[in-house]
């Protein structure tokens, strides 16, 4: 654990409105530093976008982030996660530190020692095996079994405010069905979207301990700075980024105000 000198941001950036979690449990974790929040709402989802697209859109909002000197950065998103991340360590200097949303979550998975794990997640994430690879590498006690399930429409619901719809419960009772059945211990809600579905999901899943993925992460992140004492700094800025104005529902899901800013590079100039 370092002690944070600079006054300079800590970097948080999504596809969209998902990584909001993980910036409201920072500002939580760490109320005397600054955040920066960039949500590409522009372009969201990733999902379903090829690995080349979500290469070029990761290296712009990390470039967006190093424009505004951020001191750290926290990859919001299981997709750019899953296939973009050593693209983005590559335009990153050596001092800023990276953390993503997968190793996190696993190491809930390996301190616990679940051994029937449920991963829920865009298309492009769940293909890409990321987190049964990261599990099979830092494990071989036990046999663990994993359960994945790509879900599609959740983002689209979830950006589109449609959370408490009458066909939202149907449509994640759906996609969780196989899950269900496997009896996992754990469910890893391997896109940080899926917080804001997490009241239905624990309807149907009701024995099964959520792991969010973007909390876990900013539980890491805080593990690297050191705030005395505990209480916000009134000197403290959080600024919001979104590429598409049009989200005005960021600031409920932030639950405390802030300035939502138009991001301004590449085509959102």
């Amino acid at each position: 654990m370092t002690l944070s000198t600079k006054k300079q941001p800590i970097g948080v950036f999504d596809s969209g409105i998902g990584g909001l979690i993980a910036l409201r449990k920072l500002a939580e974790l760490l109320p005397e530093e600054d955040l920066l929040y960039l949500g590409d709402t522009a372009r969201v989802p990733y999902g379903n976008r090829s690995a080349q697209t979500i290469i070029q859109y990761a290296q712009e909002c990390t470039r967006f982030l190093l424009d505004r000197s951020v001191k750290h950065i926290l990859v919001a998103c299981n997709t750019i996660t899953a296939v973009a991340l050593g693209h983005v360590r590559q335009i990153v200097p050596p001092a800023i530190r990276i953390i993503d949303v997968i190793q996190p979550a696993v190491d809930v998975v390996m301190r616990e020692k679940y051994q029937r794990i449920g991963v829920i997640g865009t298309r492009t994430t769940i293909q890409s095996g990321s987190y049964e690879l990261e599990i099979q590498r830092r494990h071989s006690e036990y046999p663990i079994t994993v359960h994945t399930q790509a879900c599609p429409l959740l983002v689209p619901i979830i950006e589109e405010g449609w959370e408490t719809h009458v066909a939202t419960e149907a449509i994640v009772t759906t996609y969780l069905s196989a899950i269900q059945q496997a009896g996992v211990q754990a469910l890893i809600l391997g896109c940080t979207h899926y917080s804001f579905l997490a009241k239905t999901i624990q309807k149907i899943l009701p024995d099964v301990h959520l792991i969010d993925s973007g909390a876990e992460a900013a539980k890491v992140v805080a593990q690297n700075f050191l705030t005395q004492p505990l209480q916000v700094s009134p000197e403290r800025k959080i600024e919001c980024y979104l590429t598409d104005l049009t989200q005005d529902r960021a600031q409920q899901f932030l639950g405390f105000p802030v300035v939502i800013q138009k991001a301004e590079f590449g085509g959102f100039s």
